[in-house]
């Protein structure tokens, strides 16, 4: 359930949001503001348990493009009855606000800072990286294997037919440039796929990989077989890639976190080194990884991965994101690191 209004952003802006609300019981909400149009870009998010008394939630945000469309949009993440007063979204004052002076570092920025998405050949066309072209000069130290053809659905797309050509080039790839691997797990194959007719987002190629496996053997058996593969080549393993966005994982946060669960225990019962990160939500997915907090995502992970989309702005408007981000890590005791595992900026911000 959501409600919306139309509103006019302005690039380069401070915004203050503020709207008051009440529930006759306790009820998560997010409240945001969002490109009302593809690629549905959030401007701002914040995510709050509305109570039985009238609270106002105000944040103020910094907004990355011009938008006279936009939309404010409360939503709620549980069935219930919600009151809502007093909206509005206007240019904030910026008093207080100066020129930031940025000292450069007495040491070079560690390497562990740049990393990169290769997607280099046509995906899901049965193309592997030794067809396409060279991997970039560009010095980075990690690499996240995603739209690579190597989940799970490509791995075992048949039960117990295991096909190793793309995952094996990038192995080797890493190994001979000294470069760490981020290796998402996720997306079930069809015949393992607790919905099989459901279509993901990727279309009718891959049919039912958004659903969670039917049974959680299928899944222990992927884990085994690619972990014992992969044990001292691959540094890091990632929970699903943005199982917020329904299209990439349809299944409910319970599910989610047994997972995850199993995941980290049999990456640490084969590889101990190897270390774990979470599922990684898109740029709206404050709320959605409060949930899994809640639910007790922090005991099976390594490090907090999220993925950290910007719009029309330059990296820089990511940063009231990642304090939100931290806050809410704070609250549950969080202390791991926070990886940026996903994002990239556009409109001519080149990196």
């Amino acid at each position: 359930m959501q409600f919306q209004t139309t509103v006019s952003l302005e690039k380069g802006k401070l915004h203050a949001v503020s709207v008051w609300l009440r529930a006759k019981e306790p009820m998560r909400v997010d409240v945001q503001l969002r490109k009302s149009a593809k690629p549905y870009t959030t401007y701002a998010i914040r995510s709050i348990m509305a109570g039985t008394d009238w609270q106002e939630v105000r944040f103020t945000e910094m907004i990355s493009s011009d938008d006279a469309n936009a939309l404010f949009m409360i939503l709620l993440r549980q069935v219930g009855t919600l009151w809502v007063d007093d909206v509005s979204v206007i240019p904030a004052d910026r008093k207080g606000f100066g020129p930031m002076t940025f000292t450069p570092p007495a040491e070079p920025i560690p390497a562990t800072l740049f990393g990169l998405h290769y997607n280099p050949f046509n995906m899901h066309k049965g193309k592997t990286v030794k067809d396409s072209r060279p991997f970039p000069a560009v010095p980075v130290k990690t690499l996240r294997l995603w739209d690579c053809d190597v989940p799970w659905i490509w791995l075992e797309r048949k039960k117990g037919e295991w096909r190793w050509d793309n995952l094996d080039n990038y192995l080797a790839i890493s190994q001979d440039r000294g470069i760490d691997l981020i290796l998402p797990m996720a997306l079930t194959p069809t015949w393992a796929s607790a919905r099989p007719n459901e279509k993901p987002i990727y279309g009718t190629y891959w049919m039912g990989c958004a659903a969670e496996p039917a049974d959680m053997n299928d899944w222990r058996n992927y884990l085994r077989t690619v972990v014992t593969r992969c044990k001292g080549k691959v540094k890091y393993y990632e929970g699903w890639n943005e199982p917020d966005i329904s299209g990439f994982y349809s299944g409910s946060k319970a599910k989610l976190i047994e997972l995850q669960k199993e995941m980290y225990q049999i990456v640490k019962e084969i590889d101990p080194v190897a270390q774990v990160i979470s599922p990684s939500p898109a740029s709206a997915g404050v709320g959605y990884l409060e949930e899994l907090f809640q639910m007790g995502l922090s005991q099976w992970i390594d490090a907090v991965g999220y993925h950290f989309y910007t719009g029309a702005g330059g990296p820089e408007y990511a940063l009231s994101k990642i304090q939100l981000i931290r806050d809410m890590m704070k609250k549950f005791d969080c202390n791991k690191p926070l990886f940026n595992t996903g994002a990239f900026p556009k409109n001519g911000h080149l990196l």
